[in-house]
């Protein structure tokens, strides 16, 4: 079975490429012109570069192709038209090459995100079935992209993905805070814990693929993550034990991420990629929590999350630690 995967030379996509491997099928790893390769040459035979901007581009990528997994996207961005250019048309320009040049596609994963529903807390998570409320605009890109699949696909058997926070080898984002622990402090924001729902990468991948092969996850979206949640006091815990440091978490007051973000969006004009924290993200930072409900992906898949936060934390920092990145 020919699965192509897009994305492929970003954090989830390699992990996903080991998993098809892993699962005796076919990975087709599908980049962008410039992207790093490193990694990928075992796939090197395979590899197919496109321009999700450009329909031919889109059209060549998937021909022969019996399942996508879409995992290219936009994270930071300057806009919501710059989130939207790739994240929603992106989408749609796929989907309708899929449906021109791979008509006998047996699935198409998009991978959205957690983002696209909105906050969740531990007595109310997020569940598959509550009205969509995403805050942020890279929220409503990805609510968009996975209305755009939809209207798209017409017959073609499609799955939605909505992972939350997910960590582990490979991740660049919550690096900063196994690097924060190491330096001996964490600021949690706000008096109050805030709860969120997370998964280890490698788990993630393997329920990506999982989905794509699963006939009843078709015309699904599914919410996929650990089963427990976790304050953030035990969110850096565990990474702080991890990397051998359990730091200080004074509670700072929500000033303290505005005027950071305030900082990072009047620099955003002379950086060359958007800032990790900005105006824009700063409805997420303040969110009440952000856990989802697994109920619906445990339905019809095994042993969803098989790695705690405990055991995953330790082996991304060693990873870390051998790849000279902490």
């Amino acid at each position: 079975m020919k699965i192509l995967v897009t994305g492929a030379s970003g954090f989830i996509g390699r992990h996903v490429l080991q998993a098809v491997s892993s699962k005796g099928l076919r990975p087709f790893p599908v980049i962008r012109a410039g992207s790093d390769r490193q990694g990928l040459e075992a796939h090197a035979d395979r590899v197919r570069v496109v321009d999700l901007a450009d329909p031919a581009s889109c059209r060549e990528a998937v021909r022969g192709a019996e399942a996508v997994i879409h995992l290219a996207g936009l994270t930071r961005a300057r806009s919501l038209a710059a989130f939207r250019e790739v994240n929603v048309h992106g989408v749609s320009r796929l989907v309708r090459a899929c449906r021109d040049a791979a008509p006998d596609l047996k699935r198409f994963v998009l991978v959205s995100s957690i983002a696209a529903a909105g906050p969740g807390v531990p007595g109310a998570p997020r569940r598959e079935t509550d009205p969509c409320e995403p805050v942020t605009p890279y929220g409503r890109s990805k609510l968009e992209g996975e209305d755009a699949l939809r209207e798209a696909a017409g017959p073609m058997p499609w799955t939605i993905v909505r992972p939350p926070i997910v960590y582990g080898p490979r991740e660049r984002d919550v690096l900063t805070i196994f690097k924060l622990c190491r330096r001996g402090i964490v600021p949690v924001v706000g008096r109050s814990d805030k709860h969120y729902s997370v998964i280890y990468g490698p788990d993630l991948a393997r329920a990506i693929v999982a989905l794509a092969v699963e006939p009843r996850a078709a015309g699904g979206t599914f919410f996929v993550a650990e089963e427990k949640y976790y304050s953030y006091m035990e969110f850096v815990g565990a990474i702080g034990r991890a990397v051998g440091r359990i730091p200080p978490r004074p509670r700072v007051p929500h000033l303290v991420p505005r005027v950071i973000a305030m900082c990072g969006s009047l620099s955003q004009p002379f950086r060359r990629r958007p800032p990790l924290v900005s105006l824009s993200k700063l409805p997420e930072i303040l969110a009440p929590g952000w856990v989802c409900a697994t109920d619906a992906v445990r339905e019809i898949l095994d042993d969803v999350a098989p790695t705690d936060l405990e055991s995953g934390a330790r082996e991304t920092a060693a990873w870390y630690r051998e790849s000279g990145w902490l």
